[in-house]
């Protein structure tokens, strides 16, 4: 996020129809907040046993996961091999850049 305002990502990557976290900076900012969260479970449960176990140690030591540089990039690894495959019955958005899929929508394509 990179000090980018989270009205201008939720603008130009998500989909306010599809996204509903989209649809007001003060919601993505709590979808913001959340995300590391979601990261951190999700690299708990689909990452290495050895990032797991560091994720666990820093969560028993700080009370929540201390994520470095290098941690955090792990676990954005981890958390792409739980990303669902496209399937048919998925909204374009899931699959395709917001651009291309609002294009798409606009031509009746939504699945």
């Amino acid at each position: 996020m990179q000090r980018i305002a989270p009205a201008i990502i939720a603008r130009s990557y998500y989909d306010p129809d599809e996204d509903p976290h989209a649809a007001t900076p003060a919601a993505m900012e709590r979808h913001f907040t959340g995300m590391p969260d979601t990261l951190v479970q999700l690299a708990l449960a689909h990452g290495s046993a050895a990032l797991a176990d560091h994720l666990r140690a820093s969560i028993k030591q700080h009370g929540q996961p201390k994520l470095t540089a290098v941690t955090f990039r792990m676990v954005a690894e981890a958390a792409q091999f739980a990303a669902a495959a496209p399937h048919a019955d998925h909204a374009i958005g899931a699959c395709l850049r917001l651009r291309i899929a609002c294009q798409l929508r606009g031509e009746g394509i939504a699945r």
